[in-house]
């Protein structure tokens, strides 16, 4: 049976289905890639810039693949379950907007600036962000971000909704169930952003063991969402 399984992986390989999808950064992509049933962490110091790399590298690099003329010859389909637990959907959304107006047209437009916290917009500015409007509700309908924070038997209960949704688990045995999803071509990526944040609970009352709580159960729904 064990065999059997891994046999079925191989020739998956053989015909191009385990190859994941592009990260966007051409160095890191031959030591890690995006595909079903991983799970990486992603640390460093405040404000070195964890949450615009993994941004880039695990949504919107992958999510502008999809989109384009080689991603949708492949036909797989990209989706993405985003707990934002920093920021809000609105500044995440600005943020997204900004970076795509760069890499458009070379032009910076901060989001302090796209928001009119501390500096107005110009009128080609304002014009030029309103280009994205079908950019960003496309974005949006592929991509569900939730902006608060919470305990990790929270975002379990919202991660197994999340899969339910998306297919079925089946036991194959007495001791075994296998997920099984309703498109075999869809890749959902699953993002906590700051797994730092999370709350605490009663059964789990120190951060410690909040924080290990929510890395078990993404360890969990890396096998069941895929």
């Amino acid at each position: 049976m064990s065999f059997d399984i891994l046999k079925k992986e191989v020739e998956k390989g053989m015909s191009g289905k385990n190859g994941g999808i592009p990260m966007g950064f051409e160095r890191l992509s031959k030591y890690v890639g995006i595909r079903k049933g991983m799970y990486y962490l992603v640390g460093g110091l405040t404000g070195s810039g964890k949450t615009s790399f993994v941004d880039d590298a695990f949504v919107l690099n992958p999510y502008d693949w999809s989109m384009s003329p080689e991603g949708i010859k492949s036909g797989v389909k990209v989706k993405i379950w985003y707990r934002s637990m920093e920021r809000s959907v609105t500044y995440k959304l600005a943020k997204w907007t900004a970076r795509k107006i760069f890499i458009d047209h070379g032009i910076s437009i901060p989001v302090n600036k796209l928001l009119g916290w501390n500096s107005k917009m110009s009128h080609n500015e304002h014009d030029l962000f309103l280009e994205y409007e079908d950019y960003i509700k496309e974005l949006q309908e592929n991509i569900k971000i939730i902006s608060n924070t919470e305990n990790p038997v929270g975002i379990a209960k919202d991660l197994k909704k999340y899969a339910e949704s998306k297919g079925k688990i089946e036991q194959v045995s007495e001791f075994n169930k296998v997920y099984i999803p309703n498109e075999s071509n869809e890749i959902n990526i699953v993002i906590v952003d700051h797994i730092g944040l999370v709350k605490t609970t009663r059964d789990f009352n120190t951060k410690k063991s909040a924080i290990e709580k929510m890395s078990n159960e993404l360890q969990y729904a890396k096998q069941k969402i895929n």
